[in-house]
């Protein structure tokens, strides 16, 4: 049902850049010329491994389908053999990555409200002035 829903869309989309004399398909399906860039914080070193990634790589997927460009850590890093896990080996990284996204997006799965690392992220992105939003599970 979902591929044949995406189909019309995608079908929707390309009839009307067709009729407004827009060339592409994203200038009707984003929102935006320029998609809005995340970082999707979640907590990951004191809860379940295998629990964090797979809800933010479901997460992830929801806001891709969505138009954002995302940048997830625990997508992206998890599956690193003997990475640390501590916020004190991530911290540069995950804060470069910050100032890269338009906004910062937190997922509200238990272990996020005194998560280290996803605290230390909100502060960051506060700082920066990057607006922070709220996504339940």
């Amino acid at each position: 049902m979902e591929i044949i829903i995406s189909t019309i869309i995608i079908i929707a989309c390309a009839v009307l850049s067709l009729a407004t004399h827009k060339p592409s398909i994203k200038s009707c399906c984003y929102t935006s010329t320029k998609p809005t860039k995340v970082y999707l914080a979640i907590p990951y070193s004191r809860v379940s491994k295998v629990m964090s990634y797979k809800t933010a790589n479901e997460k992830s997927a929801e806001l891709f389908r969505k138009g954002y460009h995302v940048y997830s850590p625990i997508s992206m890093c998890h599956g690193m053999e003997n990475m640390p896990k501590d916020w004190s080996f991530w911290e540069e990284y995950d804060t470069e990555m910050i100032k890269w996204a338009d906004e910062l997006h937190v997922v509200k799965m238990p272990g996020w409200d005194n998560s280290v690392g996803v605290q230390a992220e909100i502060k960051i992105a506060r700082k920066l002035k990057k607006p922070v939003k709220y996504i339940e599970v």
